[in-house]
């Protein structure tokens, strides 16, 4: 029991840093070189994986004094097949959209700065939230209890912590909770299975660098090109937070779930 309580409160004090860090760290805009253009939101999201990977690693090594491979915070690497497995699941999900909503595509200029924006950004998100959710979060409570806990509780909190993004009724909470948490599952069974962060932080990198070939209802010219499609159903659209929870979005990510459990299972026979 003692052992429980003590999760619980490293959990919430580790929630608690991390709010903190991305409640704080746009403040850099405010000095006045830096300014809240495209610079100070480039330099705050840089700064979000600087602290998250400095605090984490040091709570990890000296606090709990473990490894940090046990955590799977290894070394960057790349992993052909995981990449493969992320254009795979995104392909999967543009095609289900355009054969399903029937819209069209509009092609936007002044791209070149909107672009780096969306790169640096998408990058800096997957580092950060990869290295707390599935590696600092999800090892934590494995330790503690056993995987399966491990990856299910990472992943509810991944969802929950996303709600502070806006204000949202209920019908868009449950679908942003749902549609998250998948996501979460399935970006913890990445980190599983290849045994690394960073499988899952490129993985979570070519999903938000979407928004460079951006699927919404209205046109909104902050993109590379835009697929445009009309419709009032939020589990398609995905409601106030887009098609990151739309259920295309999800079935995308199961499709890709039941194929790591396979592999997993295979490889644990």
């Amino acid at each position: 029991m003692r052992k429980i309580v003590n999760l619980i409160l490293q959990c919430l004090l580790a929630i608690f840093i991390m709010t903190l860090i991305n409640g704080l760290t746009p403040l850099i805009g405010l000095i006045p070189i830096i300014g809240m253009g495209d610079l100070g939101y480039i330099l705050f999201h840089l700064l979000i994986v600087l602290l998250t990977f400095v605090i984490f690693t040091i709570w990890i090594s000296k606090i709990i004094k473990s490894d940090l491979k046990s955590f799977r915070i290894t070394k960057p690497s790349l992993n052909l097949s995981s990449i493969v497995l992320g254009f795979v699941g995104i392909g999967v999900m543009y095609v289900i959209f355009i054969v399903c909503t029937q819209g069209y595509w509009k092609i936007n200029t002044n791209i070149l700065n909107i672009s780096t924006v969306i790169l640096i950004t998408s990058l800096t998100t997957a580092i950060s939230e990869e290295l707390f959710f599935r590696g600092f979060m999800m090892g934590l409570i494995e330790k503690k209890t056993n995987i399966y806990y491990g990856l299910i509780v990472s992943s509810i909190i991944f969802s929950l912590l996303h709600l502070m993004s806006g204000q949202y009724d209920l019908k868009n909470i449950i679908l942003i909770i749902i549609g998250l948490f998948i996501a979460g599952i399935f970006y913890g069974l990445v980190t599983i299975y290849y045994r690394t962060i960073w499988a899952s932080i490129v993985i979570h990198f070519l999903f938000d660098a979407t928004q460079l070939f951006n699927i919404t209802t209205k046109r909104e010219n902050e993109s590379i090109a835009e697929y445009i499609y009309n419709s009032s159903n939020i589990l398609i659209t995905g409601g106030e937070y887009g098609s990151t929870v739309s259920v295309i979005t999800m079935f995308s990510f199961l499709l890709m779930i039941i194929f790591l459990l396979i592999k997993l299972k295979k490889r644990n026979e």
